[in-house]
């Protein structure tokens, strides 16, 4: 699954040692994506978790029929996926791709789902805004 890691932002320059620049912002690893929040900390997307959403996408691509059965399903698909997002709904709301997968979802969600994630990007202090200043966070924030 996502993780969030508690390191802070390297500092310096261009000096080769990995600290400031646009390099630092979002790393690519064998473990998966890490984005820099506003915070400092890096919140990482593992490749499993990643491949999990991207699978979810390509069921949430196409809006559902205004059938009740099949707006039921969506809802349903919805919620179990956020179930697997608890915990890692930062991460998830601010990488690139998942965050486009996050918004399809909470508009799907049943109201009960909407809390739960809530309660996931508000649990500390300045997680929310966090989320807000993240390009792809803000986004996500909007639904």
């Amino acid at each position: 699954m996502a993780s969030r890691g508690g390191g802070k932002r390297s500092g310096g320059g261009g000096d080769g040692s990995g600290g400031g620049g646009g390099d630092d912002f979002n790393k690519h690893n064998e473990s998966g994506v890490s984005i820099l929040g506003c915070d400092g900390n890096r919140y990482v997307v593992d490749e499993s978790t990643a491949s999990y959403f991207y699978e979810i996408e390509a069921l949430v691509e196409k809006d559902p029929e205004d059938t009740p059965e099949a707006l039921e399903e969506r809802q349903i698909l919805a919620g179990n996926a956020l179930e697997e997002a608890i915990g890692f709904e930062m991460a998830l709301s601010m990488d690139a791709r998942c965050s486009r997968i996050m918004e399809k979802l909470l508009k799907s969600c049943t109201d009960d789902d909407l809390v739960r994630y809530l309660g996931g990007v508000t649990k500390e202090p300045a997680s929310f805004f966090t989320l807000c200043k993240s390009l792809f966070g803000s986004r996500v924030a909007e639904h």
